[in-house]
């Protein structure tokens, strides 16, 4: 067993061991964390690895179970204090840094990490600008993850010298464009009635010009979230789904928005306002 130890002057916490059999019969181990709470739990698991055999605290060569000294250890510590975000923002973190990891080793020091390194894993990846800095900004999180942890001194991230990429206005579809498509999807559906219905995506393309919704906005908006009457859609969170900054919001409806829903709530199947054949939407589907 070991006990919890406080160092009041650095305000760390510590693993403290005791063997009888062993020169010191005392080992301290650093927790590398000021919060009680993180500390019992990374004692609890220390604990544990010592009673499987895997962790040695007389055994200074060793690498430690709760050690971020190394890439591979500290990306798989790193991805796990995420695991509270959005699956995708989670995927999105490991494309990144996996194959970051993957071009530097999964032993490589930390301590040894350069912008050397970044730039030339960013050169690998054959990355334009925009994609450049954003695999930057992403190793940025990484990086201050481990200077909170005390594991490395600063966010190299700030040190990568990236072209500055031109701002450009987001592109919008024309009204004629718009009227283009919603043709060609009732037209492609209409010619061929074995072929799949997709009149539910001329619908939702239709509304959403005026709407302005992200994909997992649109397939979990639901009727009680539409107020035609007052000309008001609010976008809501619930247990499956949250927006991407977790605030709702309020959008008014304008006429042709209004239009489209209030024809679809003719024709209401369930609570999920776009739906293919009476089914709520998959993310895959509408992509």
């Amino acid at each position: 067993m070991a006990s919890l130890v406080y160092h009041s002057r650095s305000g760390y916490y510590f693993a403290q061991f005791y063997n009888g059999n062993q020169n010191p019969t005392r080992k301290t181990v650093s927790l590398k964390t000021k919060k009680k709470r993180i500390a019992e739990r990374a004692l609890g698991k220390l604990e544990d690895a010592v009673a499987l055999g895997e962790f040695d605290p007389w055994e200074p060569k060793q690498e430690r179970a709760d050690e971020l000294s190394v890439m591979g250890v500290a990306v798989r510590a790193y991805l796990e204090s995420c695991s509270h975000l959005k699956a995708n923002t989670l995927r999105t973190y490991g494309e990144i840094l996996i194959p970051f990891q993957m071009r530097l080793g999964a032993n490589y020091k930390l301590t040894r990490i350069s912008v050397r390194d970044i730039i030339s894993w960013l050169d690998s990846t054959s990355a334009n600008d925009v994609t450049r800095r954003k695999y930057v900004n992403h190793l940025g999180y990484f990086f201050r993850f481990l200077v909170k942890r005390g594991e490395i001194s600063s966010d190299l991230s700030k040190k990568v010298s990236l072209r500055k990429v031109p701002e450009t206005a987001p592109k919008a579809m024309r009204q004629e464009e718009v009227e283009i498509l919603i043709r060609t999807i009732r037209e492609y559906s209409e010619s061929d009635l074995s072929r799949r219905d997709y009149a539910w995506l001329a619908h939702l393309v239709e509304a959403n010009v005026y709407l302005g919704l992200r994909r997992g906005e649109l397939i979990h908006l639901e009727w009680d979230h539409v107020d035609l009457d007052r000309g008001i859609l609010v976008v809501r969170n619930s247990a499956e789904f949250r927006t991407n900054s977790s605030r709702e919001r309020s959008i008014p409806l304008c006429k042709q928005s209004s239009a489209v829903l209030g024809a679809l709530l003719l024709f209401r199947m369930g609570k999920h306002v776009f739906q293919v054949n009476g089914q709520k939407l998959e993310p895959g589907t509408l992509s």
